[in-house]
């Protein structure tokens, strides 16, 4: 799933972010292997074992076909990517080797101290986190609110049914992928972030004071939604600010911080057992959650900045016309007017006092 991303480099502009949403979506929907499994074990009476072992394989075949499919040297332009199979020749083995320039650690650490990246880690960290907790906590918590067996057979579809709505509304991820779409496309990088934290708020809401079981669906759709939300625009948020580079390296630096905090829901479950309450523990991670929105906050007033990151532009200056003819009201109405592209990476950023028009809604040679 990490791995996976460094090929939406491979794609132009806005379908960057598109990839990462199918991405996200894929891995999201592939959860619902486990509840199938379920299902065929206790009603169709196929061996758990069994079905790991297929799993296995087909697992292993996929992981040769990226060996392969995934290329070791920079796709160029006009060049088809296409596998190599002389896996038996020794120069397959030697391509790319001798040429890897290596990674700078100064360079590295410079990234790491910047807002940009301390932040959007510090969300990804927190809501994460929420993803996590509710997942493996969501039989007791429901358990407490009434989701009890009305059968002795447990087998039975219809004991603990909240329990296995949960299993399943996390793989229905996909039926959000228009507005995740939307959002990658047409939304400000702190209005997708914005977005995620109030709807993990509310799942957090859900838990801690609503009592009754039924509205707990509600919290289960939220949380489905905001998951595929997270993964995408974490993914591409650190591509788009930080390069292709070092992408690797940061995203895995801050999956690395995410399970680092996950390791809190173990002292949060002793606490749920002694206190005899799952839904209480929900309480410091709906207060972490809800403090990421400062990140958001901060990073709505933070400068835009330029591709060599010496000067920036407020973000109050920066237009993006939607069309030719408001783009000619642009040029007539301004005295001072700089031209920039979609991609803030590429971004021609010089000092000046009038406004900078973003071309990102303009898919024509004017």
């Amino acid at each position: 799933h990490v791995v996976g991303f460094h090929m939406t480099n491979n794609f132009k502009a806005d379908s960057k972010k598109i990839a990462s949403a199918i991405i996200s979506t894929a891995f999201g929907a592939s959860s619902a292997v486990f509840p199938i499994w379920q299902i065929l074990n206790q009603n169709a009476g196929v061996p758990l074992q069994s079905m790991s072992l297929v799993y296995s394989v087909i697992v292993f075949f996929i992981l040769i076909a990226n060996f392969f499919i995934q290329p070791w040297k920079k796709v160029q332009p006009g060049n088809p990517l296409s596998p190599n199979w002389t896996v038996l020749k020794s120069s397959w083995w030697n391509r790319g080797t001798k040429k890897n320039k290596p990674l700078v650690v100064s360079s590295i650490l410079e990234l790491i101290k910047e807002f940009e990246f301390w932040g959007e880690c510090i969300f990804y960290s927190f809501n994460l986190w929420l993803l996590t907790y509710y997942l493996s906590t969501s039989g007791a918590f429901l358990y407490e609110k009434g989701d009890i067996p009305f059968t002795s057979n447990p087998n039975d579809p219809t004991d603990y049914m909240f329990s296995r709505m949960a299993g399943w509304m996390n793989s229905f991820g996909f039926l959000w992928y228009p507005i995740t779409k939307y959002l990658m496309l047409k939304g400000t990088w702190p209005l997708k972030f914005s977005v995620v934290i109030s709807a993990n708020v509310c799942v957090a809401i859900f838990v801690i004071a609503v009592q009754a079981l039924e509205p707990q669906v509600i919290g289960m759709v939220l949380l489905s939604c905001s998951r595929l939300m997270l993964f995408s625009f974490h993914h591409s948020f650190l591509l788009e600010k930080f390069g292709i580079e070092y992408f690797g390296i940061l995203n895995g630096l801050s999956s690395f911080i995410a399970a680092l905090v996950g390791l809190v829901n173990y002292p949060l479950q002793l606490w749920a057992v002694q206190s005899g309450s799952y839904s209480i523990t929900f309480i410091p991670i709906g207060v972490a959650v809800m403090m990421t929105g400062l990140f958001a906050f901060f990073l709505r007033r933070r400068r835009i900045l330029s591709w060599a990151r010496n000067y920036g532009v407020e973000p109050q200056k920066i237009r993006k016309p939607k069309d030719v003819n408001e783009l000619i009201d642009l040029v007539k109405n301004n005295e001072e007017v700089r031209c920039a592209g979609s991609m803030y990476s590429c971004w021609p950023i010089v000092k000046s006092d009038g406004i900078v028009i973003d071309f990102q809604y303009i898919n024509k040679i004017l």
